[in-house]
């Protein structure tokens, strides 16, 4: 068998396998008591294996459907979830099912519907992800090849509440074998590592106190950042939206930058500080798990209304990514002029209703992304958007152009070095143009 996959059934100590072989991938129930056997072949890869009740197995297929294993018969489609990828699963007692689409990097809690979706963070690693269920609290264990996340299952909604990096010592070449516990004790998760590359090791305790080759640790979390409460208006429009001190984050101590390689799913920004002890500040409005990766090795789930300091302690360039769900989000509110590239279209946000402000006071900028709002064809609100973003030279995106017309008071204004400044129409923020009147005598 190439890969093994397997469950454990609490009702009755059967275990429930699945795997490829060379007639394709086969799903199959081991009866401890009865010491018998029964099985099924799929038509389709199976990617993992969940326990429905003491005498059903989920199946998932790494595509929208979750299958049903009972009695030796394999049921397919079973569940249709409307998700496009469902990689990795677990459930409860309660018939909630979680889902793991690594592929996009998202969890899901699924009762009969879509209850809850979390983006969970260290996408570049999203490919190693697994999950595991703490039932003593609804916790949902998030790991992957260098960290531990626990993400709290509130109902009708999901929070990232710790995470914990595990230790480069036992992360090589994918030896790692964690192991995860802890359901007589919500408040803490527990890590233990062995490596079995080559020989396996001696079995280590469960438990935290065990001096075997296991290590155990607690996950806690810290934030580094500091969100303020200011006001986000435009002089050019009535309305305006106030970031609050209601919003709240999670901080992720990650061991890697973000890599400038793979833009399928963030948008990413580049920017450049001269010394030390600079802040950058990064504003949103109605954010739900929306995450910065502050491109130092520090990654953040932002929530709510807010403008959010981040402090980089040397001189250096940094590629920040954003990703999950706002409303708006912007530069304005703390050194504006360090971001000095777009690296990406805007894109993997969802909820965006507005780029009003966005880019303004930006001169560190050179030029703009011509596709860079291509993904929201639905936003109509561009006021201010480069306003005294006045080191721009390339061209203008020719958002005037979108139909219907967008708002677009001041888009460009004071941006004279514009390769199509003049272009641009005198409302966006052009040049201004003299009344065409003529006169004829007869």
């Amino acid at each position: 068998m190439n890969k093994l996959l397997k469950i454990l059934n609490k009702f009755n100590g059967n275990i429930c396998f699945a795997g490829s072989t060379d007639h394709g991938d086969i799903v199959f129930e081991c009866d401890r008591d009865a010491q018998t056997l029964v099985y099924a072949y799929a038509t389709k890869l199976i990617t993992d294996v969940g326990l429905m009740s003491s005498t059903e197995y989920a199946v998932a297929f790494g595509d929208e459907f979750i299958g049903r294993f009972t009695g030796g018969i394999l049921t397919e489609n079973f569940i249709d979830t409307g998700i496009t990828y469902v990689q990795k699963l677990t459930t409860d007692s309660l018939g909630n099912y979680y889902l793991l689409n690594r592929t996009e990097n998202r969890l899901y809690k699924y009762n009969a519907g879509i209850i809850w979706t979390f983006i969970l963070p260290d996408y570049d690693l999203r490919g190693e992800g697994n999950i595991f269920l703490r039932e003593s609290d609804g916790t949902i264990i998030y790991s992957n090849d260098e960290k531990i996340h626990l993400v709290r299952d509130d109902t009708a909604s999901a929070t990232l509440i710790n995470s914990l990096p595990v230790g480069e010592d036992i992360t090589q070449e994918s030896s790692i074998n964690v192991v995860i516990s802890g359901e007589f004790s919500p408040s803490y998760s527990y890590v233990r590592a062995r490596m079995v590359d080559g020989q396996d090791l001696e079995q280590s305790s469960s438990s935290s106190s065990s001096s075997s080759s296991s290590s155990s640790s607690s996950v806690s979390s810290s934030s580094s950042s500091s969100s303020s409460s200011v006001g986000y208006s435009s002089s050019s429009s009535s309305s305006s939206v106030g970031y609050s001190s209601s919003s709240s984050s999670s901080s992720i101590d990650s061991s890697s930058s973000s890599s400038s390689s793979s833009f399928d799913d963030r948008s990413n920004f580049r920017i450049t500080t001269t010394g030390g002890s600079q802040t950058f500040t990064i504003a949103h409005v109605s954010a739900v798990n929306l995450i910065i990766n502050w491109g130092d090795g520090n990654i953040e789930v932002r929530n709510g209304n807010a403008a959010v300091a981040h402090n980089y302690g040397v001189a250096d360039t940094f590629d920040i990514s954003i990703s999950g769900q706002c409303a708006r989000f912007g530069f304005l509110f703390g050194a504006p002029e360090l971001l000095d590239e777009i690296l990406s279209p805007i894109q993997g946000i969802t909820g965006i209703n507005s780029f009003q402000n966005i880019f303004q006071d930006c001169t560190g900028l050179t030029s703009i992304p011509p596709d860079l709002f291509d993904n929201y064809p639905s936003v109509t609100n561009f006021t201010e958007c480069f306003k005294n973003a006045t080191n721009i030279t390339s061209a203008a995106p020719e958002l005037w152009k979108r139909v219907p017309e967008p708002t677009g008071t001041d888009c460009y204004l004071n941006d004279i070095n514009l390769s199509n400044y003049d272009d641009i129409p005198e409302g966006w923020g052009g040049p201004a143009r003299s009344s065409s009147s003529s006169s004829s005598s007869v």
